[in-house]
């Protein structure tokens, strides 16, 4: 969503949330004629409002996982009948990052169950999710597949033995050597997605792992991202 987009959605929102039913129908038809998107995401925004919150933001990062995909559910993640949770890894912005064993395949993988993710509709979602896929460098961490099971979304990814960024250079701070080549390494990860027209939107040293080989890894380019235009 563009912040031009969000704006706009932000002014309608903060405009419709203090009208009765009645007149929010009036609202709607007058501010969102002929884009059918829009009232749609407004309406969705408007029907997850319970008074309590005081902003889009409070609403979006609340309760809004319908814009991911119909009837959503924002009940905590379980796992999956073929997927089961072994522990949590982390969490940022767009979902919880969990080690699961895979049954069906037999082996370790990092999970990730996503919530928020820039009000992607399921399509959408598929058609990024498959460019990032596709792309195998290996200073990129391997997405896996896509999955879509009791209105929960989630990705599958390689699992790495690794630690941040930020904790490797505590240690090797003074090694300019390895800094060199790890920073070199890390260029080489923002070029393979600049190649591919891809801008990770979310770079930070939480998302870039070293593993003990000094491989470096750019992690959580899903979803985070903008096509260069």
């Amino acid at each position: 969503m563009s912040p031009e987009r969000w704006a706009l959605l932000q002014q309608l929102f903060e405009s419709g949330i203090g009208l009765t039913p009645e007149k929010r129908k009036e609202f709607l038809e007058a501010n969102c004629a002929g884009d059918v998107t829009l009232r749609e995401e407004l309406m969705s925004l408007l029907a997850c409002y319970s008074g309590a919150e005081a902003s889009l933001d409070a609403v979006v990062h609340g309760s809004l996982r319908e814009l991911i995909a119909p009837g959503a559910k924002v009940e905590e993640f379980h796992g999956t009948e073929r997927f089961v949770l072994k522990r949590r890894i982390g969490e940022g912005g767009f979902g919880v990052v969990y080690e699961a064993y895979d049954c069906k395949e037999g082996l370790l993988v990092a999970l990730k169950h996503l919530r928020d993710p820039r009000g992607l509709g399921p399509a959408q979602l598929k058609r990024e999710f498959r460019t990032l896929a596709d792309l195998i460098h290996p200073n990129l961490v391997r997405l896996y597949e896509l999955f879509s099971e009791d209105g929960f979304w989630f990705i599958t990814m390689e699992l790495l033995d690794a630690r941040h960024l930020t904790e490797y250079l505590r240690v090797r701070a003074s090694d300019y050597r390895a800094l060199r080549d790890l920073f070199a390494q890390l260029a080489n990860g923002i070029s393979a997605l600049h190649e591919a027209g891809i801008l990770h939107c979310d770079l930070k040293p939480a998302n870039v792992l070293v593993t003990p080989q000094e491989r470096v890894v750019i992690c959580d380019f899903g979803l985070a991202m903008e096509t260069v235009q």
